[in-house]
C-alpha cells in the first residue's frame, strides 16, 4: 500500500479572514497543510448570513456560533478538504443553521461528515479522492442537546436532521455503606419513588451499583457504538483509509487530561473494526496518544484557530 499523508487538527471556530496574513510562521504552516494527501478539521460553526429560516435555538452548545459563509473559503484555501460538522454547535441555529452550513459545504464540493436530514445521512461516510488512496470519514458526537439528535427515518415518515450521536450510559460504583446512607436520604426527604432493578440502586436520575471500584463509570451506548461501527465497516469497503472523529467534552473524573472511559472504549473499538486512525476534538485542550495496532488514537487535538470573541 502507498505512503498516505494527513494533517488532522482540533477544533476551528474562525470568523475572519485568514488569508490576509503572510508571516512567515503562518506561510510555512499553510504550506504543511497544502502538501499533504489529506487535512482535516472540525467545523465548529455554522455556516449562514442570518437567513430567515435560521433560528437560534433555545439550548445552545455554549455560544451561538456561526460564520459568514465566505469563511468556508478561507479554511478550502489554507489547504483543508475534510470536515466533521458533529459538535455540541451543529444546531445552534435549529435546521435553518444545519441546512445552510450543509448547503455550502456542497457548494464548495468539500468532503464533510456527521450531520444530515436524517440519521442515515449523518452516519454516512464521506470521501475524498488523493493520489495515494481514497479517505473515508465518519465523524460522531458525544456532547450534545438531545434536540439535535438524528433520527431515522420510515416510508410513511421523514427521519429528524441534525447530529450523528455517540450516546453514553454512566453509573456511579459505591461501597454498600454508601448507597444505604442515600437510601435514608431519599427516605428522609421523601424524594419520588423510582422503578428500581435487582442489581442497582437509582436515586434523582443516577444509577448506583456497589462495587469496589469507586467513582463514576460510563461506556458508549451499544445502539450508538454499533452505528458507528457499521459506518467504519462500509468505509472500509471503499476506501483505502478510513477516519473515525469524535467531537467530546467529557473527561475522566478529577482528571481532565485524560478522556472518559467511553471515549477510550469508543477509540479502541474504532481501531479494532478497521478504522487507520481516531481524532479527537472538542476538550480545547490537548490530551494523549494511544497507539493501537499501529494506528493512532489523538484523544483530543484541542483548539486549531478559535475565535469565538468575534462572534456576531
Amino acid at each position: 500500500m502507498k505512503e498516505f499523508s494527513l494533517i488532522a487538527t482540533g477544533d476551528s471556530l474562525i470568523t475572519m479572514k485568514q488569508s490576509v496574513h503572510s508571516e512567515p510562521q503562518f506561510t510555512r504552516l499553510v504550506n504543511l497543510i497544502r502538501a499533504v494527501d489529506c487535512a482535516f478539521a472540525n467545523l465548529e460553526m455554522n455556516l449562514h448570513d442570518y437567513e430567515t429560516d435560521c433560528y437560534p435555538a433555545a439550548e445552545c452548545g455554549g455560544t451561538y456560533t456561526r460564520a459568514h459563509p465566505s469563511i468556508l473559503k478561507e479554511l478550502l484555501w489554507m489547504g483543508f478538504d475534510m470536515f466533521s460538522t458533529a459538535n455540541n454547535h451543529s444546531m445552534d441555529y435549529m435546521y435553518g443553521g444545519l441546512f445552510s452550513t450543509i448547503k455550502y459545504l456542497k457548494e464548495a464540493n468539500a468532503a464533510y461528515a456527521g450531520t444530515g436530514k436524517n440519521l442515515a445521512e449523518a452516519r454516512a461516510p464521506s470521501y475524498l479522492e488523493t493520489s495515494n488512496g481514497r479517505v473515508g470519514l465518519i465523524s460522531a458526537c458525544s456532547t450534545f442537546a438531545n434536540f439535535g439528535r438524528a433520527g431515522d427515518q420510515r416510508k410513511d415518515m421523514h427521519g429528524r436532521p441534525g447530529l450523528k450521536p455517540l450516546r453514553y450510559l454512566k453509573w456511579y460504583e459505591a461501597k454498600p455503606e454508601t448507597i444505604n446512607k442515600l437510601k435514608e436520604i431519599e427516605s428522609e426527604l421523601n424524594l419520588p419513588q423510582v422503578y428500581q432493578e435487582l442489581d442497582s440502586y437509582h436515586l434523582m436520575n443516577t444509577k448506583y451499583v456497589e462495587g469496589d471500584n469507586v467513582g463514576l463509570h460510563t461506556q458508549p451506548h451499544p445502539l450508538d457504538m454499533e452505528g458507528n461501527l457499521e459506518s467504519i465497516r462500509d468505509a472500509r469497503n471503499q476506501a483505502d483509509w478510513v477516519l473515525f472523529t469524535l467531537h467530546a467534552h467529557e473527561g475522566y473524573p478529577g482528571d481532565t487530561e485524560r478522556p472518559a472511559e467511553f471515549i477510550e472504549e469508543c477509540a479502541r473499538a474504532a481501531i479494532d473494526e478497521g478504522a487507520h486512525c481516531f481524532i479527537g476534538h472538542g476538550h480545547h485542550a490537548m490530551r494523549g496518544i494511544e497507539i493501537r495496532d499501529r494506528k493512532p488514537i489523538f484523544y483530543s487535538l484541542g483548539d486549531f484557530i478559535f475565535q469565538n470573541e468575534t462572534v456576531e
